[in-house]
């Protein structure tokens, strides 16, 4: 299953994503760096090296359902790819996880894609995959790659403006909600379930 959240800042977007990872029923590993989803993790859960985070796995023997782990990617453009190429690999590695990834388009954009991101969008449902889950969120469907816009099997939509943003929602997923997403009050979302071709609002609490 992926799940992509979309929509402007502080509109709710981390607080869908906290209530996601507190619902799951699978171990799940997070990349963000939003202070309230930080948060959520206790120190001894907290990473800002991939490597650290690997090394935390094997000493465990795994990631735990019951300690969901986070990872704040530091350093350069070059150093902040290297984090997440191996973040991506340990994900596949593991297979039977959610992985929440807060600002994808930092690390998946129309112009630039990891390869091994690029395994989990395609191959999660696959033996390659596993039973790997992905939510990811970012403030607007024009900077994320088609790949993942392509194989998202629900979207949470908040509210949006840009008319890229709303031209890509009209043609690609739903024409009938445009005038909605572009009302939308703080708070407040739809879902699109891809397959069912259905919509449902709901709202968050701040």
């Amino acid at each position: 299953m992926i799940k992509t959240v979309l929509g402007r800042k502080r509109h709710g977007k981390t607080t869908l994503l906290i209530k996601l990872l507190r619902e799951r029923a699978k171990p799940a590993l997070v990349v963000s760096f939003d202070t309230f989803m930080v948060a959520e993790f206790p120190s001894g859960q907290r990473f800002t090296r991939a490597r650290a985070l690997l090394n935390h796995l094997v000493e465990a023997g795994g990631v735990d359902v019951s300690r969901p782990l986070i990872l704040s990617i530091l350093g350069n453009q070059e150093e902040a790819e290297a984090e997440f190429n191996l973040f991506c690999k340990i994900c596949i590695a593991h297979q039977n996880v959610i992985a929440i990834i807060d600002e994808i388009d930092i690390f998946d954009s129309a112009n630039s894609q990891d390869g091994e991101f690029y395994k989990m969008i395609h191959y999660q449902g696959h033996e390659f995959g596993g039973l790997l889950d992905l939510v990811t969120a970012s403030r607007k469907p024009s900077r994320i790659s088609r790949d993942l816009r392509g194989q998202t099997d629900e979207f949470f939509l908040f509210k949006m403006t840009d008319s890229r943003d709303l031209t890509y929602i009209e043609e690609d997923i739903s024409a009938g909600i445009v005038e909605q997403v572009r009302h939308l009050p703080k708070y407040s979302y739809l879902k699109y379930d891809v397959a069912e071709e259905s919509i449902q609002g709901f709202q968050t609490t701040k």
